[in-house]
């Protein structure tokens, strides 16, 4: 995936330290865990240090000590990890009795672990076939294999839920300036010596209202997906208009009318008429799509897409809420950028929403969370210089006055000052092919690319959300054409709910600050955070799933690293590790 800034690395704000989620699942939670809620003192009671505690299994410490390498197929972060669980728990088993057996607790953990497929995760990766296979035999031999796998795949499937899982493929939702997630670590505790499991992984998962409702969507569609044999597939082609004949139309009509559309009935079966294109009109509509009746490739896309590719779009759309903060803000900006919006949400509840437009294949716009941290009313433009070297350079040689016409100056450095350089005597044709000497910089005005306003935030590849003077774009459905930034249609709206609840400014200093020429940074006292996200799939308030085109083509190379994922290697006989102690 290919990331170009839409601003000059430069001139953009300086990042503010980075405050990510806790990087690892014991960070947590998983130190507590196994934690028992203390107990109340009683009258002449023994101090705790004089407390006689359960004697510490040698087959776990074989595990888990801190010299045993009984578990070096694992990675070295989960093993540490499962040394920290049993170290809160004094060493003692959670998952197990003496007879090899599941204890309440561990059948519990197991009956979870299986169902992890309701998450779109693999109970297969987790090893849960061969837990159920050691289980079912209730082994005493095998009894600190099953404790110690048990373990690792609740540990595993934590990092999954909590999103802190770091593999080859995952999405990347950088988290920047906002507070780290906390969780109740004694609550946790509580649940696990209760052996309410399902409800740790309620705790672990997502509390959004969004994957709450995706988790239901998915159920739909995953028995749809059982049901339903895939039907074949409608040949792509050249777009279809109102009263072309063409050999795909019946399939069309019966693609329509199997979705449960009005279609009519006809004489002419390959002939596009006026009540099959009503029927894809409202299909369009439906599939947030142009509804403009012409079948093309996003059309015929949408036509052709069956449960098992919504089931696709639904898991990698839960992957990447993992990926995001647990706490939005009960107030925030989500922009979405598959569906080309932004809305300001206050709890569950848009209060404000405009269309947007996002980055191109070639310059896709990252996701993200930070906060708005500047206003800057009539902005400069400093042109990045991947811009300068692919757009810029080769519009001067099309059009020598191209400078001109588009109020963009020449600035270098010349004895350790900046200085604007007259075009005239550069000469461009030999600047093919190198590194510039020198930046482009456009000045506020209406012709601006970034027209009246940006509103700037703390990230790492200088981006950041701006007005633009090609309004036009947002009449198309599909608005993929920045160079990575966010262009806003009512930029002034958005603008104007910033400087008056942010940084405290009436109306009439807002029309003020807008009717002068010069460029104005307002800093932002209390501002909103901000989330960058790539959401195929939604669930409007009725409860209907609605799917958007995967523009930059992520969502199947996400499933497919999920798919990926591999169990652990099993954990070795306990008495294989004694003999090898032996030995030593």
């Amino acid at each position: 995936m290919t990331h170009r800034t839409c601003h000059d690395a430069a001139a953009a704000p300086t990042p503010a330290p980075r405050r990510r989620r806790p990087a690892t699942v014991s960070a947590l939670a998983f130190a507590v865990l196994a934690a028992l809620p203390a107990a109340a003192a009683q009258p002449g009671a023994p101090p705790p240090s004089a407390v006689e505690r359960p004697s510490v299994p040698t087959w776990i410490a074989d595990f888990v000590g801190e010299q045993s390498t009984a578990l070096s197929g694992w990675p070295g972060r989960q093993v540490g990890q499962l040394r920290e669980f049993y170290a809160a728990a004094d060493f003692q088993p959670r998952w197990t009795a003496e007879s090899g057996a599941l204890n309440e607790r561990g059948r519990a953990l197991l009956a979870t672990l299986a169902q992890a497929e309701e998450h779109g995760l693999s109970p297969e990766a987790l090893g849960v076939p061969a837990l159920q296979a050691m289980a079912e035999k209730a082994d005493p031999a095998q009894r600190p294999q099953v404790e110690v796998a048990l373990t690792g795949a609740l540990v595993r499937f934590a990092g999954w839920l909590l999103g802190v899982e770091r593999e080859e493929g995952a999405p990347r939702h950088t988290v920047f300036v906002l507070d780290q997630d906390q969780l109740d670590t004694r609550a946790l505790a509580r649940m696990i010596e209760a052996g309410d499991i399902p409800r740790l992984v309620a705790a672990l998962s997502p509390a959004h209202s969004q994957y709450q409702r995706l988790l239901a969507a998915r159920r739909l569609y995953k028995e749809r997906a059982a049901q339903q044999a895939a039907a074949p597939r409608i040949p792509t082609g050249p777009t279809i208009r109102a009263g072309y004949s063409d050999a795909r139309v019946p399939a069309i009509r019966a693609r329509l009318a199997a979705l449960g559309a009005d279609v009519g009935t006809t004489d002419q079966p390959t002939r596009y008429d006026p009540k099959l294109r009503q029927a894809v009109m409202e299909f369009q509509a439906a599939h947030r799509l142009q509804p403009d009746g012409s079948v093309g490739r996003a059309t015929l896309d949408a036509l052709n897409a069956g449960p098992a590719d919504r089931l696709v779009q639904i898991d990698a759309t839960l992957e990447r809420w993992r990926r995001m903060p647990r706490d939005l803000g009960a107030r925030h900006v989500l922009v979405n950028v598959p569906a080309y919006t932004l809305k300001v949400v206050e709890g569950d509840r848009a209060t404000m929403q405009m269309k947007v437009v996002v980055g191109t294949r070639a310059r896709q716009t990252p996701t993200f969370s930070s906060r708005l941290a500047t206003v800057e009313i009539n902005p400069t433009w400093s042109v990045p210089a991947k811009l300068a070297a692919e757009d810029i350079l080769p519009a001067i040689r099309r059009n020598p006055n191209y400078l001109e016409e588009h109020n963009i100056r020449v600035l270098a450095v010349v004895d350790g000052r900046v200085r604007q350089i007259d075009p005239a005597e550069i000469d461009w044709e030999s600047q093919a092919g190198r590194r510039l000497p020198f930046r482009f910089r456009q000045d506020p005005g209406a012709g601006n690319s970034l027209g009246k306003v940006k509103m700037m935030l703390p990230n790492d590849e200088a981006i950041y959300l701006h007005d633009t003077p090609k309004r036009s774009l947002f009449q198309r459905t599909a608005r993929a054409y920045s160079s990575g930034c966010i262009r806003l249609e009512k930029p002034d709206l958005f603008a104007n709910l910033l400087l008056t609840e942010g940084a405290g400014w009436t109306q009439e200093q807002i029309d003020a600050a807008f009717a002068q020429r010069g460029t104005r940074a307002v800093p932002l006292r209390d501002s909103l955070p901000v989330h960058i996200a790539y959401l195929t799939a939604w669930v409007d308030d009725d409860g209907k799933a609605v799917f958007h085109d995967d523009i930059y083509g992520q969502d199947e190379r996400v499933v497919q690293m999920l798919r990926a994922r591999k169990p652990l290697p099993a954990p070795p006989p306990a008495e294989r590790l004694r003999t090898a102690s032996a030995r030593d």
